[in-house]
């Protein structure tokens, strides 16, 4: 739909993903070499001086659900962006502003862009887009609340909590492929076969169609819907995202609601889950 009005200059690198990248026996540290070696080849098949720049998102958002990167590969990237003279751009107007823990992402890669872009974090609820004075004043008290209220230390405690509840209640899920994240930032990414993360055909729309499951009685959940994650057409996953002061109670509630959720949705009988779409 946007092809058209986008520019004809700029290319793509393979996405940072351990779940569907990561090679058997390879390690975090070789993947992240590996990725960046790409980058540095992509680089140099233009002549010198005339890259502007590498964009990524530090921790992606809804397009992939919520992908940390592997271990050192950000690092890798700024070296690569440094040797040919070219910016390293960061998109956290997701994952930024305290989302993964930390008030910006990228602090816990040990790395700093060059540009840094920001949205919908900075103030939680209002647009920013139209530098309305009041979505102005609500952001600067959004950030004195997470100041003086310590929210960062909450979502790492309640991240924390989130990570390992998801784990123990939806890991063994015959249809649940990958739960990542960090912070107050997870994901559920579902698959038709564990063994061999098969996706299912994307016509079924299974991460919209648990969405809609959820959101009715007696679950009352809302988790955010998303389907492409693997290449753009194929896979589909859930985002868990709860506000920088949920509590523990809440956290138990929801994980509990979710795997309840995924129970009736993937009809599991004996330990077997296998999505019926005629059932849809």
């Amino acid at each position: 739909m946007f092809e058209p009005i986008l520019s004809d200059n700029s290319g793509k690198v393979s996405q940072c993903n351990t779940y569907r990248g990561l090679r058997t026996g390879e390690s975090s540290k070789a993947y992240a070499a590996r990725l960046a070696k790409e980058l540095d080849e992509a680089f140099s098949r233009f002549p010198a001086g005339t890259v502007c720049a590498f964009v990524a998102e530090t921790v992606t958002g809804a397009s992939t659900g919520s992908v940390p990167p592997a271990e050192g590969y950000f690092a890798a990237v700024k070296e690569v962006c440094e040797k040919h003279g070219a910016l390293l751009i960061l998109d956290e107007v997701m994952c930024g502003m305290g989302r993964t823990g930390t008030m910006h992402a990228w602090q816990q890669e040990n790395v700093v862009p060059n540009i840094q872009v920001i949205g919908k974090g900075l103030e939680q609820a209002m647009y920013l887009s139209q530098a309305h004075p009041s979505a102005c004043a609500a952001a600067l008290e959004v950030q004195n609340i997470i100041h003086e209220e310590d929210l960062l230390a909450n979502v790492r405690a309640m991240g924390s909590r989130l990570a390992s509840s998801l784990q123990a209640k939806i890991g063994s899920h015959p249809n649940v492929g990958d739960i990542r994240g960090r912070g107050l930032f997870w994901s559920v990414e579902f698959v038709d076969d564990k063994v061999t993360r098969e996706t299912f055909p994307p016509e079924w729309n299974v991460g919209y169609s648990v969405h809609e499951l959820a959101m009715q009685e007696p679950y009352n959940l809302c988790v955010y819907p998303g389907k492409g994650t693997v290449d753009g057409i194929s896979g589909d996953h859930v985002l868990i995202s709860p506000p920088y002061n949920v509590t523990p109670a809440e956290i138990d509630t929801i994980v509990e609601r979710l795997a309840a959720v995924l129970s009736d949705f993937f009809r599991e009988k004996n330990g077997m889950g296998r999505v019926d779409a005629r059932q849809w």
